[in-house]
């Protein structure tokens, strides 16, 4: 019985410990959760605080916007005040002054009288326009003694140039003359060594080639020289061109409807321009004629003396070889005649041209002086007859149309002339060639016909220094016979040709500047 009264009592001990445990684990939980909760409110405290401060920094960049804003519509506004306060005044203004064109339209039309500041306005204008045309004049004179004087100067230094040339080309062949006679007085001894040693055609082809090249080169000096003045010219000329259409514009631009009536002046000084640009022309135009003209000269010789070398080779030579070589010689020179003709032909033609087109302009220059002279005369009566005036004005505009059209036809004939210029000089280039190929054809036979002579002579038993060809003079070592022999005589034709080239050029240029 103790012992179960003992039990019992054990258990409703432990029964009674087991819910005080309980609770407090429940307290232990419930403090832990408060803990938490606090945490999470801290959180969202300082959250919230951030949040404000946030809140109030956006509305303080707000209002400043919207105080930015404020102020760049109240410049705008102000801006757009001033403006149409700006608008309203010009438009008094105007008004004021359409009113009062009104007001002196209705008076002049009721009372007819003019305009008086208007025509005071239009004749200062023109006094300004007479007074520019006055002074475009003078420096056009200016311009023009300059030009003149430079010109002088350089048909100085061209004709101190060809004499400088000609001399030089003098003092040359007399230099060429005492080294031929030198190598003479010592060639005996080497003709000897010469005929005993075996021939070298290889070094003969040699020498001839330098000859050719040295006469080549001196001839490339000579046209060097001729192109780098022809160069100058040339730049003077663009020069002058360049001068003239910035003071008067280009020629080629039509004129405008509203043009025809302008100053005399003007047209004057254009047509002015017109002419002498025309006459430049046609110097140039004379320059190239005189120049083929010579040329033509110097083939016609260098085909004589071709003549006379092949008709020499064609004797020398023998066999049907030669015979051949002679008559393809005869032909060649036969075509070449035939085209120097026509050559000559062409050349007439455009001096004939050029004296048509000299005339012309010679006739538009008296036309010139005679508008001239009645535009002094217009100018001096203009004030009292007004009717007579615009009718001579009216014919004076006519009869510069005319001399318009007279211009634009020279014009035309010019370029015609610079067109056959160029086909005569693409015909001189055609006989040059030619020449060449002529000159190349008669060296060849020249030097197969001395070679077989000497060969028959050494098989006769005649090739000794007193044989047949002792009389003639024996060539210098340096080059081969027939270059010996035609060194000096080229030499004098290239330098004749060129000399007279630029002396009736110089002549040509002059007197056509003179007329």
């Amino acid at each position: 019985m103790q012992t179960k009264a003992g039990s019992a009592d054990g258990e409703e001990a432990a029964q009674a410990e087991v819910p005080t445990a309980s609770g407090s684990l429940e307290a232990g939980s419930v403090t832990q959760q408060d803990q938490g909760l606090l945490d999470e409110m801290e959180k969202l405290l300082e959250e919230n605080d951030d949040l404000k401060c946030e809140i109030e920094e956006m509305r303080n960049e707000m209002d400043e916007m919207r105080d930015t804003f404020y102020e760049e519509d109240t410049c705008q506004l102000q801006e757009m005040r001033r403006e149409l306060e700006r608008a309203n005044k010009n438009c008094r203004i105007l008004q004021y002054r359409l009113r009062k064109a009104e007001r002196k339209r209705m008076r002049y039309a009721q009372t007819g009288e003019i305009d008086e500041d208007l025509l005071r306005s239009l004749e200062q204008d023109l006094k300004v326009a007479k007074d520019v045309s006055v002074r475009l004049h003078h420096e056009l004179e200016n311009v023009e003694e300059k030009r003149t004087k430079t010109e002088d100067e350089n048909d100085k230094l061209r004709q101190k140039l060809i004499e400088v040339e000609v001399t030089k080309q003098a003092l040359q062949n007399e230099l060429d003359k005492t080294k031929e006679s030198q190598k003479r007085r010592g060639s005996k001894d080497l003709l000897k060594t010469d005929k005993k040693s075996a021939g070298t055609p290889a070094e003969e082809d040699n020498e001839d080639l330098k000859c050719q090249l040295a006469f080549i080169k001196e001839e490339a000096v000579l046209m060097r020289k001729k192109t780098a003045t022809i160069d100058k010219e040339k730049d003077r000329l663009e020069q002058e061109l360049q001068k003239y259409r910035s003071f008067y514009g280009d020629l080629d631009s039509p004129h405008p409807k509203g043009e025809a009536g302008g100053p005399p002046t003007t047209r004057e000084s254009e047509l002015k321009l017109r002419l002498r640009l025309v006459e430049e022309e046609a110097n140039i135009l004379g320059r190239k004629i005189v120049e083929l003209e010579v040329e033509n000269r110097g083939l016609r010789a260098e085909l004589d003396d071709q003549r006379g070398e092949g008709e020499g080779g064609e004797d020398g030579s023998r066999g049907p070889g030669g015979a051949g070589r002679g008559r393809g010689l005869r032909e060649d020179l036969t075509e070449l005649r035939q085209q120097l003709q026509l050559v000559e032909d062409e050349a007439e033609l455009l001096r004939r041209n050029l004296a048509d087109s000299e005339d012309q302009n010679k006739r538009v220059t008296t036309e010139l002086n005679k508008m001239r002279f009645k535009a002094g005369t217009l100018e001096g009566g203009g004030r009292h007859g007004g009717g007579a005036a615009a009718a001579t004005l009216a014919m004076d505009s006519a009869k510069v149309d005319a001399l318009q059209e007279e211009l634009k036809m020279a014009r035309l004939q010019i370029n015609d002339l610079s067109g056959k210029v160029m086909q005569l000089q693409y015909e001189n280039r055609v006989l040059l060639s030619n020449m060449q190929r002529y000159d190349l054809a008669s060296h060849l036979s020249l030097r197969g016909s001395p070679r077989d002579s000497d060969a028959d002579s050494d098989a006769g038993g005649g090739g000794g220094p007193g044989g047949g060809g002792g009389d003639a003079p024996p060539p210098p070592p340096g080059c081969s016979p027939r270059t010996a022999s035609a060194r000096v005589p080229w030499a004098g034709r290239a330098t004749r040709t060129r000399s007279e080239t630029e002396t009736t050029a110089a002549a040509a240029a002059t007197a056509l500047g003179a007329a």
